[in-house]
């Protein structure tokens, strides 16, 4: 079993892949690991979750983002929640593992609520890591942590 990593830590790589994953234009930055020295190094996690949410994005039930869209202006952690599960439940969506179903589907839904309501980023933005928090940082703590992950 691979080694857990201090659910801190984990808690900064989230939101570091989060916050990569809505400045693509603007570049991110490696950051200090916590504790043995490790650099983290966000950029190639957030870049590869790209790939995969563009083969998301070709596959799901356009309704679901659309009916999303009109409460991005509000908080819409709920909601973003709701709308992954219904999007997770599609024979079509991903295969694999239930929680990287979630990893995908979350990261493929706030890079398309992303586009189609950049004014309301920053709620977009504390959804996308209410839920990867909420949702799956126990799977990735048992995983060794989002480099791990990124590779499965």
């Amino acid at each position: 079993m691979p080694q857990t990593k201090s659910m801190d830590t984990i808690q900064q790589q989230t939101l570091q892949i989060v916050l990569c994953l809505f400045q693509e234009d603007q570049g991110c930055i490696e950051v200090d690991g916590v504790g043995d020295g490790d650099k983290f190094d966000p950029v190639p996690i957030a870049n590869k979750l790209r790939e995969v949410a563009d083969q998301v994005q070709k596959q799901w039930d356009q309704r679901i983002p659309d009916a999303l869209l009109r409460d991005a202006n509000q908080d819409i952690s709920s909601a973003f929640s709701s709308a992954v599960d219904s999007i997770c439940l599609s024979p079509v969506v991903c295969e694999g593992l239930p929680e990287m179903k979630l990893i995908r589907v979350a990261v493929a839904l706030c890079l398309y609520l992303k586009t189609h309501a950049p004014e309301n980023v920053s709620n977009i933005q504390q959804a996308t890591a209410s839920f990867l928090r909420s949702r799956v940082e126990p799977f990735v703590d048992q995983q060794g942590g989002w480099g791990a992950v990124a590779d499965l």
